[in-house]
């Protein structure tokens, strides 16, 4: 049940984060709920010291590291 509810929860940033487009992450087109999930989760095990941040944050952060945009030229 928990594991379901943060997969909801890690959606609803990612649409956000989408939406607002003010983010530097440019994730594959066809990215699924759970590797969405698996990749904030393994940031939030691989950096603790982080964690006193917001979820959104986090996971901001997590997808910028994963999907980092092509540089513009």
């Amino acid at each position: 049940w928990m594991q379901g509810f943060c997969r909801g929860y890690i959606m609803g940033i990612a649409d956000g984060i989408q939406l607002l487009s003010t983010t530097t992450t440019c994730p594959p087109e066809h990215m699924t709920a759970g590797q969405f999930y698996r990749i904030v989760v393994k940031y939030i095990h691989d950096h603790p010291e982080k964690t006193d941040k917001l979820t959104v944050i986090l996971a901001s952060e997590a997808w910028a590291v994963a999907f980092p945009c092509p540089a513009k030229k």
